[in-house]
């Protein structure tokens, strides 16, 4: 009984020192502890609040409460589907399709929004975005202009165009004169072929409602620009645009500083 017992002893103790049997109890109580602390990764759980989430889903579609029959109906798709996704998962299909991972990215992204809080921008917040981003609100200058023409073919071209200068100097209007007056209103680019070079480059800086002298190649100029449109407007009549372009940056700036802290759980690595 003695020699037996001994025996015993010695088969549990090469056991034991047996790695392969230390790798088995040590992956079992893992999952006894996996177990323990997240449930049975197989078990689907119905909670009161499940049944009370349910619930509201069907109102909102039908419009009213669903009854006991229709209630157990929609507990029981539920159940089905749950199953259906967790088999989904373990078999690793939400990595294969690229329209599943950006719906999944894409309420990530959903729930990081609602964790940001929005606040109203003042007007600094305004005037700084205004600075850094001109181009999107500024349009090119249009230049509301007039002018009269002399052409130096006409011995006393110089002459006429003094004479003219002086009578509107002196309260003519410039189309009783008897002279046609050209003009327009165009941004430069709009003027290029159109006008002369001379009188392009000269327009932008033409003070406003003030006569100006302009020589060209073939003729002698008498213009003014009467209004300049376009340009950047100013930060009042901006305002409504400004508000929402800066509300939505400041909003996607702030859930990128969310979505960042699930980033920073993972360490990135490059294969060859």
């Amino acid at each position: 009984m003695q020699s037996g017992a001994s025996s015993v002893t010695r088969a549990i103790a090469r056991l034991r020192a047996e790695p392969t049997v230390h790798f088995f109890v040590l992956g079992a109580l893992l999952f006894a502890l996996h177990r323990a602390l997240v449930g049975d990764p197989r078990a689907i759980v119905v909670t009161p609040g499940l049944k009370a989430e349910l619930s509201r889903r069907f109102e909102d579609l039908r419009g009213r409460a669903p009854t006991a029959v229709e209630l157990d109906a929609e507990l029981r798709q539920w159940e089905r589907d749950e199953a259906v996704f967790r088999e989904a998962l373990r078999l690793g299909l939400d990595r294969d399709d690229p329209a599943i991972r950006g719906a999944l990215v894409a309420k990530m992204r959903a729930i990081a929004a609602a964790e940001v809080t929005a606040r109203a921008p003042t007007d600094e917040d305004l005037q700084r975005w205004l600075s850094s981003h001109r181009e999107q609100y500024a349009t090119p200058p249009r230049y509301d202009f007039e002018y009269l023409v002399f052409s130096r073919a006409a011995a006393d071209a110089a002459a006429e165009r003094e004479r003219f200068e002086r009578a509107i100097r002196d309260g003519a209007g410039p189309a009783t004169l008897g002279r046609p007056l050209l003009g327009g209103n165009l941004s430069v680019a709009d003027m290029q072929g159109r006008l002369a070079p001379e009188l392009i480059d000269r327009l932008p800086s033409f003070p406003i409602n003030q006569w100006q002298r302009v020589d060209t190649e073939h003729d002698l100029l008498l213009a003014r620009v009467k209004r300049i449109d376009g340009g950047l407007p100013s930060i009042d009549a901006l305002r409504p645009r400004l508000v929402a372009d800066w509300s939505q940056a400041t909003e996607q700036e702030a859930v990128e500083r969310v979505l960042q802290r699930s980033v920073e759980r993972y360490r990135i690595e490059e294969r060859p």
